[in-house]
């Protein structure tokens, strides 16, 4: 609303209590390593085809980990950012 923007319809919520039958353009996910990892199917299956999911709450040493699984599931990883020892991984579907 602020920068009057209108067709965005946000969630929020966990992976139990969003609609598990659609599919979505974006995806936010700042969760643990250990979430982010348990989950990656599950995320993956929610994007719709080229859609973007935003991955943070990862600690720098766990980038990698968290990259790998999830380019094994068919995720492009096409930028990231990190601070201090924080990191955030943006990802598309192939």
């Amino acid at each position: 609303e602020v920068n009057h923007v209108f067709n965005v319809n946000p969630l929020h919520g966990t992976l139990d209590n969003i609609d598990i039958n659609k599919v979505y353009d974006v995806i936010l996910a700042n969760i643990n390593r250990n979430i982010l990892l348990r989950s990656a199917e599950k995320l993956y299956a929610l994007l719709k085809p080229g859609g973007i999911i935003l991955l943070s709450g990862i600690l720098k040493e766990d980038m990698e980990m968290v990259e790998n699984a999830y380019v094994e599931i068919g995720m492009l990883k096409t930028d990231f950012l990190e601070e201090n020892q924080w990191a955030c991984i943006q990802f598309i579907k192939n």
